[in-house]
């Protein structure tokens, strides 16, 4: 017998809303995080654009401490490729980054990704809302890079009004 996806399941009190479909998993489609990771890794001109930003900053931090001083980076709302952190990271050796995510899964494997890069001493992943958890520490520069699609449910704004509050004075 052949059964199509759209076949009801459920009893008689479930209203029909739910499929045989609905229970099924693709494996060639992206969840979120994945999507919204490649979608950064597409927009080069974007990126690359954040990137000079970003090795911009960290020099002029670096002009107005000792060589020896720590720079603190936060990359809020990293994703699951925090490009940003990893970024900052390697700009100076004394670049110390925490990425702050929401989403588990995807906290996971950026966790994954700083791993393989030998990067754990100096990157850390916080699974939590960028738009209320506290630093350990001062900021030296805050990134985000959490532009939803279309810009509805924008959560940029809330996150960099939240966070600049721990920016050091002489901070970006």
């Amino acid at each position: 017998d052949v059964v199509s996806l759209e076949t009801p399941v459920g009893d008689d009190s479930d209203d029909g809303k739910s499929t045989l479909g609905d229970f099924l998993s693709d494996d060639k489609i992206l969840s979120p995080d994945q999507e919204s990771s490649q979608r950064i890794l597409r927009d080069q001109v974007r990126t690359k654009r954040f990137l000079q930003g970003i090795a911009q900053e960290v020099k002029r931090v670096r002009e107005s401490k000792d060589a020896s001083e720590t720079i603190r980076v936060c990359d809020a709302g990293c994703g699951a490729v925090p490009i940003l952190g990893l970024y900052a990271a390697m700009q100076d050796k004394n670049v110390a980054v925490v990425c702050i995510e929401k989403n588990p899964a995807a906290a996971k494997i950026a966790e994954k990704y700083i791993d393989l890069l030998g990067l754990t001493e100096r990157i850390s992943v916080l699974c939590g809302d960028a738009r209320t958890i506290t630093p350990a520490a001062e900021i030296d520069i805050l990134v985000s890079e959490t532009m939803d699609v279309a810009l509805f449910n924008e959560p940029m704004a809330d996150i960099l009004a939240h966070l600049k509050t721990f920016v050091a004075e002489n901070g970006a």
